[in-house]
C-alpha cells in the first residue's frame, strides 16, 4: 500500500482572475519588455553610443529587465491551486497563504467549521502560533472536502476539532442517493467507511506491542480496514507493519473463517524466499487485531515514482517487467499455487540498487474480502474473473499487463478493458503493445496462459537468448 498523498484543486477566483491578467498581459511583460530592454542595451553598447548612460536610462533598463522576472512569479503564483495533504502535513496555495506555504500536523492547533462565511462556510486551521487559514468549502467538490477532513482525522488527530467541523464532516458522509459507482466513488466510499461505520483508529507513534518488542515509529499508509507502520523492532531494526481489523459487526462464521485464512496465508508467506519478495518476518494477533511484520526495504513504490518523473522509457520498464514477471512465476509454482491478487504499482517498489521488488501480499487484504465482502485489489488492474470472485494466476498475469500499462503511459488503465498502451504513447514498439494486449484479454484463452509463456515472450522482445526450457529460469528461482 503507497504512502497516501492527497491532492486537491483550490478553485479560487481571484487566482483565476490574476493569472487571466498575467495572461492577457503577456504580450507587453513576456515581449515587449525583453525586446524594449535588448534594443536599449544594445544603443548603449554600439561602438558611436547612439543612447548615452544616463540614471534614466538606467532605470529604464531595470524596469524593463525586471518586468518579465515580476511576471512570470506572479503567473506562478496565481497558477498554483494544489492543495496536499499527506502525513507530513498540508501544502497551500501560494495565494492562500503566501507566506507559509507548508504547515505541519504538530503546528495545528485547532479546526473549525465557519458556516456563516463564505457560499458553501470556511474550514478555519487555528495555527500553534495563533495564524489562521481559511479553506473555502465552496472552492473545493464535496468530496475533496470530504477526503480533506478525513486528512485532518488521520494525520492530524492531535488537533482539536469544533463541533461545528465534526457536524458538518458528519452531513458529508450522508447517502446522496446516487447510483454511481465510478472508481473514484469506490475509493471515496472505503475511506468514508474507515472512519464512519467503524471503530478502527489507526496506532498512535511510540505504541508498543509484543510486550515492548515493537514500538511505532510512525503511520505509513491506510486504507479500508487496515493499516501499515514504520516500527522500531528491539529498539535497532526498522521494520514495517501491517494491520488488520475485522469489524465487531461481522458475523462468527465469517470472522473464524477469515482469521483461519488470515493464519494460512501469513505462515506460507513466511516461507517465500526469493530476490525481489520482502521478506515476512513474523504474524501475531494482539488486542484483536491481526499483524504482518515486514522486512524495511528502503525505496519508493512505482506508482510514487511515475507520478514525481512520469511515464518510464520502454527498456527500464521491461527490465522490470522480467524481475516481475519471475516473482509471479517463483509465486503460482508453489504447492499450492500462491496468487497475489493485487500485483499492482502500489506494492512494488524500486531498490537503491535498481531492482524492484514485491512490498505487500493479500494475506491481509484477503482476510478483510473474506470477513466483510470486500473485493480485494485496484479496481483499474482487475480482471474479469477476479471481479467476479474466481481469481486464477492469469488474474495476475492481467494485473502485470496493467501495471506495465501505467508505466509506460503515466495513467491508470480502463478497468475491465484491453490496454493497448501505444495509444496514448506513440514511441512504444508495436511488440511491447502487442504483450500488453494480450496480457490484458478479457477471456483467460486469449490471455498470455502462464510466466513461462511471458517470460519467453520477453526474452525475444528484448533479444535475449532464452533457455531451451522458456520455464527455466523461472524454475532455478524456486
Amino acid at each position: 500500500m503507497a504512502e497516501l498523498e492527497l491532492t486537491l484543486r483550490y478553485n479560487s477566483i481571484p487566482a483565476k482572475c490574476g493569472l487571466a491578467i498575467m495572461v492577457i498581459t503577456l504580450p507587453f511583460w513576456g515581449v515587449a519588455a525583453p525586446v524594449a530592454a535588448g534594443c536599449l542595451i544594445y544603443s548603449m553598447l554600439w561602438p558611436n553610443y547612439i543612447t548615452m548612460i544616463t540614471p534614466e536610462n538606467l532605470r529604464f533598463l531595470c524596469a524593463a529587465l525586471s518586468l518579465p522576472i515580476v511576471g512570470i512569479m506572479l503567473s506562478l503564483f496565481f497558477a498554483d491551486n494544489r492543495l496536499l495533504a499527506n502525513n507530513s502535513g498540508l501544502f497551500f496555495p501560494s495565494f492562500l497563504s503566501p507566506f507559509r506555504r507548508k504547515l505541519s500536523w504538530s503546528k495545528v492547533a485547532r479546526i473549525a467549521f465557519d458556516k456563516h462565511s463564505g457560499k458553501g462556510g470556511k474550514i478555519v486551521i487555528h495555527t500553534a502560533n495563533n495564524r489562521k487559514i481559511k479553506v473555502d468549502v465552496c472552492r473545493l467538490i464535496p468530496s475533496q472536502v470530504d477526503q480533506l477532513l478525513l486528512a485532518a482525522d488521520v494525520w492530524g488527530g492531535k488537533s482539536e476539532k469544533s463541533p461545528e467541523l465534526i457536524e458538518f464532516h458528519q452531513s458529508l458522509q450522508k447517502p446522496t442517493g446516487s447510483d454511481e459507482t465510478t472508481y473514484t466513488a469506490m475509493w471515496e466510499a472505503e475511506l468514508e467507511r474507515r472512519f464512519a461505520t467503524t471503530a478502527f483508529m489507526p496506532l498512535d507513534p511510540e505504541t508498543k506491542l509484543q510486550n515492548g518488542k515493537l514500538k511505532v515509529v510512525r503511520q505509513l499508509s491506510f486504507g479500508g480496514f487496515s493499516a501499515i507502520y514504520l516500527c522500531l523492532r528491539d529498539d535497532k531494526d526498522l521494520v514495517v507493519l501491517k494491520e488488520a481489523v475485522i469489524p465487531s459487526s461481522t458475523r462468527k462464521e465469517m470472522i473464524d473463517k477469515a482469521l483461519e485464512l488470515f493464519e494460512r496465508e501469513a505462515q506460507l508467506l513466511g516461507r517465500l524466499d526469493h530476490p525481489n519478495i520482502v521478506k515476512v518476518l513474523d504474524h501475531f494477533t494482539e488486542n484483536k487485531r491481526q499483524y504482518i511484520l515486514l522486512e524495511y526495504l528502503n525505496g519508493q513504490d512505482l506508482r510514487q515514482l511515475v507520478k514525481q518523473q512520469g511515464s518510464q522509457n520502454e527498456g527500464t520498464v521491461l527490465d522490470w517487467t522480467q524481475q516481475l514477471a519471475s516473482v509471479l512465476a517463483y509465486l503460482h509454482k508453489q504447492d499450492p499455487a500462491v496468487i497475489h491478487r493485487d500485483f499492482t504499482p502500489d506494492n512494488m517498489v524500486v531498490a537503491e540498487d535498481g531492482s524492484v521488488c514485491v512490498i505487500d501480499f493479500g494475506a491481509a487484504n484477503e482476510l478483510l474480502g473474506q470477513a466483510t465482502g470486500t473485493l480485494v485489489g485496484k479496481q483499474a488492474y482487475i480482471s474479469p474473473e477476479q471481479f467476479r470472485g474466481k481469481a486464477t494466476a492469469q488474474s495476475d498475469l492481467y494485473a502485470l499487463g496493467c501495471t506495465i500499462f501505467f508505466l509506460l503511459t503515466g495513467v491508470d488503465p480502463e478497468p475491465l478493458s484491453t490496454s493497448h498502451p501505444q495509444m496514448h504513447n506513440s514511441d512504444i514498439g508495436f511488440a511491447v503493445d502487442e504483450l500488453v494486449a494480450h496480457l490484458t484479454a478479457m477471456e483467460l484463452d486469449e490471455r498470455v496462459q502462464d510466466c513461462d509463456e511471458l517470460l519467453a515472450r520477453l526474452n525475444a522482445i528484448q533479444g535475449r537468448t532464452p533457455a531451451a526450457d522458456p520455464g527455466a529460469q523461472a524454475s532455478r528461482l524456486l
